[in-house]
């Protein structure tokens, strides 16, 4: 008999599988020609906006920003212990979405736009990492805060902030002109894919302990 867990951690497999399909279709389709009018477009629009801001959200996806979120999340599940195993897979989402963008950025190949502003990344364009992992981490973390027991506008303000935190770094990447819109999206994909992942792993490894 399919339970409601079973059910909503099939789901979450196929959406993690399709997002990674997506992103891979994406990127083969953007990477190796020049970006469409519609990146243009956003690339003028957004470029330069509220550098400073810009400048703090991007900061949010450096590797010291991430170890201190990350000991962070180890020192709130060993208090509240029910969060504990949370904490181990969204670290483990973040780091292994931190590989696999990485390696996808020198597959894909796609070339940075010009007239980067604050930081001068030297890797290639597609996926944006900082997208990615601001997806992997904190997506996965809004979904285990929203289906833990936290009282509803408590738990509903916590995950509006980390959705604004990802669209927030997002923008950044695009105020800055680090990427191009295909990067950002892409990076989403790949993160919400591994974000995904790291709820079912959690919910399978809650089952078994039952």
């Amino acid at each position: 008999m399919i339970t409601a867990r079973d059910a909503a951690v099939a789901s979450l497999v196929v959406l993690a599988f399709t997002g990674f399909i997506i992103f891979y279709a994406f990127g083969a389709l953007v990477s190796h020609r020049p970006p469409i009018e519609l990146e243009h477009i956003v690339h003028d629009a957004v470029y330069g906006q509220k550098i400073p801001i810009a400048a703090k959200l991007t900061r949010v996806g450096f590797f010291p920003a991430y170890l201190g979120a990350g000991i962070f999340s180890l020192l709130f599940g060993l208090i509240f212990r029910r969060f504990f195993r949370d904490a181990l897979f969204a670290i483990a989402a973040l780091l292994i979405t931190w590989q696999v963008s990485d390696y996808f950025k020198t597959y894909f190949g796609r070339e940075r736009p010009e007239g980067e502003l604050v930081f001068h990344e030297t890797s290639f364009s597609y996926p944006s990492g900082h997208a990615a992992l601001a997806m992997a981490f904190y997506g996965a973390w809004a979904f285990f805060i929203w289906r833990s027991p936290i009282p509803g506008p408590f738990r509903f303000l916590i995950c509006l902030a980390l959705v604004a935190l990802i669209a927030g770094v997002g923008w950044s990447r695009l105020a800055l002109g680090a990427h191009y819109l295909a990067d950002v999206l892409g990076g989403y994909l790949l993160g919400f894919g591994f974000a995904a992942l790291a709820v079912v792993a959690s919910r399978l490894r809650s089952a078994a302990n039952l």
